[in-house]
């Protein structure tokens, strides 16, 4: 009974730190569209039979872009909100997950380390000795979703959050940073298909081909200058997407 328990507590504590990730990363886009006026839903969560239960969650913006501040302003509020929720649920993840013996096996997934991840264990003082690895917790699974989540949503493309702050930034110039960002995703995934085994970024690969090719609308006035403190936050956008970013999101099979 008491092992059900457990279970059950460890389920729900996944469920609430994945929602409350998607939560505020979508209504940070919300909260920012209400500010200017501009038309939006509630956030949409799809559910979906995988790993997270999830395939994330989306808001329904209805009405046009005001200004390259708003497009700013409602780009760079997800990720960051969500960046800021993810902080802690990763590092009671990393403390509650525990260590056990390094077993040989094929039959194992391995979640790739972001950045985070280490500065979040160096922070804790944690270290893993020799012969044993890490079993994560439920909690650190729903965290380590949302730094994938939160990376791919800042790839500088189209209508991804990094293409609305590079487009808010450079307006017609942002095509050649789509086209560098399609380059360097295209090199990722060549190098990962070939030398680390994982095929997914190729997915990606094609949502980023489309994703350029359809480039970013203008706003209603794209003349107004963003100012000093929105670049700040653009290069603070720019730290997160290193912070969460994973050349490798999985691996299958030994990793010791």
């Amino acid at each position: 009974m008491a092992r059900q328990e457990g279970v059950l507590l460890d389920g729900a504590l996944f469920c609430i730190a994945i929602m409350t990730f998607l939560t505020a990363h979508e209504m940070g886009h919300y909260l920012a569209c209400r500010k200017y006026k501009i038309d939006a839903t509630l956030p949409y969560f799809i559910p979906f039979p995988s790993l997270f239960g999830t395939m994330g969650a989306f808001i329904k913006i209805k009405s046009p872009i005001t200004s390259r501040k708003a497009l700013f302003d409602i780009g760079a509020a997800g990720p960051i909100a969500g960046f800021v929720i993810m902080i802690p649920w990763m590092y009671f993840g990393i403390n509650w997950s525990s260590m056990t013996p390094a077993i040989e096996t094929g039959s194992k997934l391995y979640l790739g380390e972001p950045l985070i991840t280490r500065l979040i264990f160096s922070a804790a003082g944690l270290t893993i000795p020799a012969g044993y690895e890490i079993s994560a917790h439920p909690v650190f699974i729903a965290a380590w979703f949302g730094a994938i989540a939160t990376a791919i949503n800042l790839i500088p493309v189209g209508q991804l959050d990094g293409g609305h702050i590079v487009y808010s930034i450079f307006t017609r110039r942002a095509e050649n940073i789509y086209k560098l960002a399609f380059g360097i995703t295209a090199g990722i995934a060549l190098f990962a298909a070939l030398f680390e085994d994982y095929p997914g970024w190729i997915v990606w690969l094609i949502l980023v081909y489309f994703l350029m090719r359809k480039g970013h609308p203008p706003t209603m006035n794209d003349r107004g200058k963003l100012g000093p403190w929105r670049i700040a936050v653009a290069l603070f956008s720019l730290v997160i997407f290193i912070l969460t970013f994973m050349p490798v999101p999985i691996r299958m099979g030994d990793l010791l």
